[in-house]
């Protein structure tokens, strides 16, 4: 199985290789990265620039992700089913298994390489000032976190559907509902809560079941790791619960996949 995983790692590797797409990804990426910086120089008499400038390399990766997050995980397999290959793959005795590592893994290769574009900078906002070396590595860990959870959605998505629009659409219309619409109802059922509601069991009972779930958003935690005072430890439950989520959707992908490409 690791042979026949590697073979489709490397494929996959060649492929994104040789295309375009990500090599301007990257530049684009540096580029802004150094009109970052040239905006820090502008402000001289600003405190701690190199907390500004973490503040924009953190988020601006989490934004990155959750955005392109879905369009590129969220194709695995239907890309496979779109071109006619899935069932060559299947007679050619690749397991399942196999196909969803060698389909995910280069892809997470790619987009870590892509980030990784940003690490001398993260460094240089240490040097700056107003940044802690444990901050940058909690960032880290949370987008990395964030990032295993999209792509395992992604994959099972992109098992369940047969066109990548959908696949894709899917992905991100739950990935858009934690990040966007979970702080937003949050938020309402606060101000309800604080007036007209305070003494509605169940939106207390609603609003932490929502502040739960807003906890794990990486957004949620870029704050608490970049604000004031920070003390908490780096596997924390946004951590934690993005990985589980992940694996736990590439485990679903597994017995679902031949069930759900029996008539190709």
């Amino acid at each position: 199985m690791l042979q026949k995983t590697f073979a489709l790692t490397e494929r996959t590797l060649r492929v994104d290789a040789r295309g375009v797409q990500g090599h301007i990804l990257r530049f684009l990426l540096a580029g802004a990265v150094l009109l970052m910086l040239l905006v820090l120089g502008m402000e001289r008499g600003a405190s701690a620039p190199g907390q500004s400038l973490m503040y924009m390399l953190a988020y601006g990766n989490a934004v990155l992700i959750t955005l392109v997050g879905p369009i590129f995980f969220g194709n695995c397999i239907t890309e496979e089913k779109e071109e006619r290959t899935l069932p060559l793959l299947m007679m050619a005795d690749v397991g399942p298994l196999a196909l969803l590592s060698g389909k995910v893994i280069p892809k997470l290769l790619t987009v870590l390489f892509i980030i990784a574009v940003q690490i001398p900078f993260t460094l240089l906002a240490i040097t700056l000032g107003g940044v802690m070396l444990d901050q940058v590595l909690a960032v880290a860990l949370a987008t990395a976190a964030h990032l295993i959870g999209i792509a395992g959605l992604g994959v099972l998505c992109s098992v369940i559907f047969r066109r990548s629009g959908n696949a894709i659409g899917m992905t991100g219309l739950v990935v858009f509902a934690h990040v966007v619409i979970a702080p937003l109802v949050w938020g309402i059922a606060g101000v309800f809560l604080a007036g007209p509601l305070r003494n509605a069991l169940w939106l207390e009972l609603l609003t932490e079941c929502v502040h739960a779930v807003v906890r794990t958003s990486v957004f949620a935690r870029l704050g608490e790791i970049l604000g004031v005072g920070h003390s908490d430890g780096m596997f924390t439950s946004q951590v934690i619960s993005n990985i589980l989520f992940g694996l736990f959707c590439f485990g679903l992908a597994w017995p679902l996949f031949d069930a759900c490409n029996q008539n190709l």
